[in-house]
């Protein structure tokens, strides 16, 4: 019986073991210049067990790569890319944003009140919101749509305010309103 237990738990660590170590050698497949990581921690055991901030962890990181344009490196069990040069950055921030948005904590931003920021965004929330106003009205003015979501924007990031303008499907929303008139166009507000 003891040697049952014994063998249960020893495969059981061993599992533990494979599932923490797995995709260790991500980086290693690519060719990529990469840290080797701790079990469990990754190369941001520091910053998981509180004793530095973030980017600290990443400035050490990319010290001891000075020379690479792009370093992999994996937070906690999960592969993570640092891009280092400035031409790489340009395409990963315009011309292949797509691929790269919310990669990091995409399934959790609404859990956190921190993730809930422009850093940590993705396009999915004003996509599903477009997906609806579609399925519920013949059609919707793009103008109206941009509107309320720049007024939950500028609320959100300026003021700290949920103003809920975009969600509000009846636009009984006072800041709607208010935005609304400010959006409006007219000929005693054109600059011509």
């Amino acid at each position: 019986m003891a040697y049952l237990i014994v063998s249960f738990f020893v495969v059981l660590l061993s599992l533990c073991y494979y599932l923490f170590t797995r995709k260790y050698s991500y980086w290693k497949k690519l060719n990529v210049p990469h840290l080797e990581p701790t079990t469990f921690f990754g190369n941001y055991k520091d910053y998981l067990t509180l004793k530095t901030y973030l980017p600290q962890v990443v400035s050490d990181v990319c010290k001891k790569f000075p020379n690479e344009p792009y370093v992999g490196a994996y937070f906690g069990t999960e592969p993570v890319l640092i891009v280092k040069d400035p031409e790489y950055l340009k395409l990963v921030m315009t011309k292949d944003f797509y691929y790269f948005n919310s990669r990091e904590v995409k399934d959790y931003n609404d859990y956190e009140v921190i993730t809930q920021n422009i850093f940590f965004i993705n396009g999915d929330r004003i996509l599903e919101k477009l997906l609806d106003e579609a399925s519920t009205a013949p059609s919707t003015e793009a103008r109206l749509m941009m509107s309320r979501f720049t007024i939950d924007c500028i609320g959100s990031c300026a003021f700290g305010l949920n103003t809920k303008c975009l969600s509000d499907s009846e636009y009984k929303n006072p800041f709607l309103q208010i935005g609304q008139k400010i959006f409006e166009m007219n000929s005693s507000q054109s600059y011509c």
